[in-house]
Parts: structure tokens; sequence; C-alpha cells
């Protein structure tokens, strides 16, 4: 069905540029994800203002509903599922963008630097699982690639929730580190299961049918795994 729903793009203009738009933010959100966790893990500089660059990505969400609503307002009857799922997809794009900014503000806080132990491993691991997440879920969601929509889903359901909830679960009882560290390392988890969880969302687009998108495994919903 998504499929044929792509096919729409090939005539309907508001949709198309709304579909546009919808990548540019994924993109965008793709970039500064490596910009604040080179950030925490290497110290590499950010030459751009996080919080201004996740401003820029609230503006394309506006923008793409004033066109979503102006092509259902002008087509009423044409295309409304696809505008849904349009409108979905990006409210998750955006949510994705919110945690930029919460991993560069707790990143400031890590006392010593991010130096070398098994939580700090596993976070290493957990960003390269996301960046390629950022990229699978686009090709996914715009060339109508079922397979890596899928792999999108697998990777936050095997990968992403298990190691967060490892870090988690291991922080609370972990005498040997600083209270402070334990803190910011069990919210980069939650905040990397939240972010895998909004692009499993808009993988799942791609591959169930509307009334079960964001869903899974008995009608679990993906971000409660």
């Amino acid at each position: 069905m998504f499929k044929k729903l792509m096919e729409i793009l090939q005539r309907e203009n508001l949709l198309k540029q709304s579909v546009d738009t919808l990548e540019i933010m994924l993109k965008k959100n793709r970039e500064t994800f490596k910009l604040v966790t080179d950030f925490l893990v290497i110290g590499k500089e950010i030459e751009k203002n996080i919080h201004n660059e996740d401003k820029k990505i609230n503006r394309y969400e506006i923008e793409i509903r004033k066109k979503i609503l102006e092509h259902v307002s002008i087509n009423p009857e044409q295309d409304v599922t696809f505008a849904l799922i349009l409108l979905g997809a990006t409210r998750d794009i955006e949510r994705t963008g919110d945690f930029m900014k919460n991993i560069y503000d707790i990143s400031l806080k890590l006392e010593g630097g991010f130096s070398s132990n098994k939580y700090t491993e596993i976070i290493k691991k957990q960003i390269n699982i996301i960046l390629e997440m950022f990229d699978l879920t686009h090709d996914a969601f715009i060339n109508s690639d079922e397979e890596k929509a899928k792999k999108v889903v697998q990777m936050h359901k095997n990968k992403v929730c298990s190691r967060s909830d490892q870090i988690i679960m291991d922080t609370i009882d972990d005498v040997d580190i600083k209270a402070k560290n334990a803190v910011i390392y069990a919210l980069l988890a939650v905040y990397f299961r939240r972010i895998g969880a909004h692009l499993a969302n808009v993988a799942s687009s791609v591959i169930s049918p509307f009334e079960k998108i964001r869903y899974i495994d008995n009608n679990k919903e993906l971000s409660d795994i």
C-alpha cells in the first residue's frame, strides 16, 4: 500500500513538496546527531547552535502541516491516508530533533570527560547503530524500501532497547562511578531509546497498514519496547 501511495507524489505537487521537506528534516537531524555525539565522545567543537538547529526543524514541521492542510482542503477526497502517514512521520522526525538538545546539554555536565568504561563502550555502539538507523529510515521512507524498514524496526527492538536497558539497570547499583555520570549515562540510554523508537515509527509506516503503524508483536507499541 505504501508503495502505491508514494506514486501519488508524481502528480500531487504539495505532497511531493512535503516529502522533500521531510527528507531535509531527516538529513539535518542525522547530521545534528553526529555533531552532538562527536562532541560527547571526542569533544569535537560544534560550530552550529544546536538549539537553533532544533528551531529550524520545528519550522519545517509547521511548513509540512500547512502544505498538507492545503492539499486536503483542495482535494478532500484524495490521498487522505498518505497525508495522515506523512503527518505522523513528520512528527516523529521532529521529536528526534528534540533529543539532540538533550544529548548536547547533558554532555556539558559529564565529569572527567568521556572516559573509557563499560558504559561508554556501549554508548559508542549505540551511536553507530542509530546513525545507521537514520540512513536506513531515509532510504526506507523515500524509496519505499520494505526490507530496510524492517531492519530499522528490528534494530530498535533487538539492539537499541536491550543495550539501553543494560545501561539503565547496571548504573542503578554501580557504586564505582560518580553519581552524576551514572545519571548522565542512564539519560543517554533513554534518549537513544526514544530516538530509535521514533525512527522505527517512521519505518513502520512503510511496512504496516495504516491502523497498525507504530505497533508490532501483538499490538505492542514501538515506543514501549
